[in-house]
């Protein structure tokens, strides 16, 4: 069944939802992070992608992605992920039900990457999905590295493109778009 959103239109569920009630709530969240704890009431991205692909899900479901911020690799006091990975994730639709209610009930089936699942099943050193850190001194011509952050390689013909390029991760195609306009030019 569709999620539905207490405060939005049916229509939301086509666009990305930035879930963060304030600017304390994001400093919290990542206070939290440098504690070496997760985010007790992290910011959310929420997506739908059933919602503009309705192949995705069967007739009348819906397929729910949830990002959550901030997620520690090193958890503090020697805790691990597969002991806290349940409760975490619990969290999560509690977070995403304060906009959602209901939700909860719907789910059929999850699947929480945490930053060890990450770095285990997908090779993302440190559970990182921007495969470099996005701080200031690893984005626009830093990212990758000075010097080859204008999408060519240290050798003759070879193009940089991925989520350690500029602008950084997710599934908008931006740093392949940047690095074919420079294939093209060359």
């Amino acid at each position: 069944e569709p999620v539905q959103y207490k405060n939005a239109s049916r229509d939301a569920r086509v666009g990305l939802q930035l879930l963060c009630r304030d600017m304390t709530q994001l400093r919290s969240a990542y206070g939290d992070h440098l504690s070496g704890r997760p985010a007790q009431e992290p910011p959310l991205i929420a997506m739908t992608f059933s919602a503009v692909d309705d192949t995705l899900a069967p007739p009348g479901g819906e397929v729910l992605w949830l990002w959550g911020q901030y997620f520690p690799y090193e958890l503090a006091n020697g805790a691990d992920w597969s002991e806290i990975a349940d409760a975490v994730a619990d969290n999560l639709i509690d977070q995403f039900e304060r906009y959602a209610p209901g939700t909860r009930e719907k789910i059929v089936g999850q699947l929480f990457q945490h930053p060890e699942w990450l770095e285990e099943h997908l090779g993302l050193y440190r559970g990182n999905v921007m495969h470099l850190e996005m701080s200031i001194d690893q984005m626009f011509s830093g990212r990758p590295t000075f010097g080859s952050a204008n999408y060519k390689g240290p050798l003759r013909d070879l193009f940089l493109t991925g989520a350690s390029t500029h602008p950084g991760g997710g599934i908008m195609g931006a740093s392949g778009r940047n690095a074919a306009g420079v294939i093209l030019r060359d």
